[in-house]
């Protein structure tokens, strides 16, 4: 082998290294780019998962609340039917069914 094939050939390696290091750091960087998007799509499911648990439990203490008026209503006038109409009537009913349409829009209401 002549000197400046050698020359040449080790030329060619060094461009072939320099070229793999500026690979390998571009996709170390793109990979931790990616893990920290990751870690951030986790943290807001956690916290879109809490928002929706805090809004389950004041639904479900609105809807307890709402259970004891009908059972009051339903106690005080003796007619299912009445209490039944008397309670699609109440505001507070009426304000509950309002969230409820927004919150669940494609949920029938009675």
């Amino acid at each position: 082998m002549s000197k400046s094939f050698q020359v040449k050939v080790m030329d060619v390696f060094k461009v072939l290294t320099f070229g793999l290091l500026i690979w390998l750091a571009f996709s170390l960087v793109m990979i931790s780019e990616l893990l920290v998007v990751i870690q951030r799509m986790e943290l807001d499911k956690k916290r879109l998962l809490e928002d929706l648990k805090y809004r389950e439990y004041e639904l479900n203490k609105e809807l307890l609340r709402l259970r004891e008026i009908y059972a009051d209503i339903k106690r005080r006038t003796g007619d299912l039917k009445y209490a039944r109409s008397l309670i699609r009537l109440t505001t507070l009913v009426l304000m509950a069914r309002d969230r409820a349409v927004k919150l669940f829009p494609d949920e029938p209401l009675e």
